[in-house]
């Protein structure tokens, strides 16, 4: 299954590789990466971090409405950047300290 390109359109991840770059890209800049903030404990007794609704339900076989093309570049419309954490150009030396 390919990405879709279209601007404007919705994105689907085109393979595992292409949704963890996206995932480490943007959602790890995101406030909504945690969710509502709590944890849960599975079946097996297993803590289970917290984590963004629509990355614990993404899988590549559909694309999530969430998740289009804006300005050639793979957008998330539920993105709040983390002050803490911000998003920078990653391809751009640190200029000052």
């Amino acid at each position: 299954m390919a990405e879709e390109k279209t601007e404007g359109g919705l994105r689907r991840p085109a393979n595992e590789s292409d949704l963890e770059d996206f995932q480490s890209e943007t959602c790890a800049h995101c406030l909504e990466r945690f969710g509502d903030g709590e944890g849960w404990e599975d079946e097996f007794g297993d803590y289970n971090e917290p984590m963004c609704a629509l990355l614990w339900g993404a899988d590549l076989k559909s694309p999530i409405p969430q998740w289009t093309i804006k300005d050639g570049k793979r957008d998330c419309s539920m993105f709040r950047e983390d002050p803490n954490n911000p998003a920078r150009c990653l391809h751009t030396m640190e200029m000052f300290g």
